[in-house]
């Protein structure tokens, strides 16, 4: 049953049992509407999706918090995640082209 069903129920001084004796109350009446149960699948669904929601905002964090090094260092031309893959190839040991091959950190 939805909170603000019971709302209009509630008494003064609320504590649990007071708060157990308005849900019984406002379920027994004959218009209330319940909330369905939501199946199995819709919980995992909906749990895939907040997972997803919160990645991209790190992933969006992120990018933010490289951006104003990265104009620091003069990468402002090059997109700053190819250029990461350049660093990353370099470190490796693999030769690769650079935008600006006298970036410090190259």
């Amino acid at each position: 049953m939805s909170p603000l069903y019971v709302r209009p129920y509630v008494k003064v001084h609320k504590n649990d049992y007071r708060d157990a004796e308005t849900i019984a109350e406002a379920a027994t009446r004959p218009t209330m509407s319940f909330v369905a149960i939501k199946s199995e699948e819709q919980l995992d669904l909906q749990a895939l999706h907040r997972l997803r929601e919160r990645l991209v905002h790190n992933h969006h964090l992120i990018q933010e918090m490289r951006r104003p090094r990265s104009t620091s260092l003069g990468w402002g031309r090059c997109k700053i995640t190819s250029r990461l893959i350049h660093i990353k190839k370099r470190l490796q040991g693999k030769a690769v082209h650079t935008c600006r091959p006298e970036s410090p950190l190259l």
